[in-house]
């Protein structure tokens, strides 16, 4: 899981936004599925998701489980900021980037309707933050354990004893 999160800060060190808040959506997914039994059905995944969100997204972020759940089908499954599941206040999200603008946590009225603003940064490191903290208490959880040994990750060698080989993500 760390090398997930490290990679999404190397993401926003290189100014891909896209790729970094793609990701930090995924990160909910990934950790209510690490405390899931491997059974799991896969139709409570977006109760899982919005509850995980409520429970560990510090409020500065500005966004309900319902509207991380929203957020996650526009981005990752549409490409876009905007889903129909978006709260009547706003029709849509639309990320600051930096240097330029940090306007995080506001709404702002345009032509098509208002638009709630967040800075990709503010945003991104908040949910690194939540999913560390959310790992360091989970860290004596022998299920989440024993799922983070699943997860997809870098693996050296993974095909030794056979062939010597380069390192898969597996």
């Amino acid at each position: 899981m760390e090398n997930i999160l490290r990679e999404i800060e190397r993401t926003m060190e290189a100014n891909l936004w896209y790729a970094a808040i793609a990701l930090c959506l995924t990160i909910p997914d990934i950790c209510c599925t690490l405390e899931a039994q491997p059974n799991a059905r896969q139709d409570g995944q977006r109760a899982r998701y919005q509850s995980w969100c409520r429970r560990n997204l510090p409020p500065h972020l500005g966004l309900s489980g319902d509207e991380c759940w929203a957020l996650r089908c526009g981005v990752v499954h549409e490409g876009r900021g905007t889903n129909r599941a978006m709260r009547h206040d706003h029709r849509a999200i639309a990320f600051t980037l930096p240097p330029q603008g940090t306007i995080h946590n506001v709404i702002v009225d345009v032509p098509t309707g208002p638009i709630l603003s967040l800075s990709a940064e503010l945003f991104c490191r908040g949910v690194i933050y939540a999913a560390r903290n959310w790992l360091s208490a989970n860290a004596s959880n022998s299920l989440v354990r024993s799922n983070l040994n699943r997860l997809l990750q870098p693996r050296p060698n993974a095909f030794m004893p056979l062939v010597q080989g380069p390192t898969i993500i597996a």
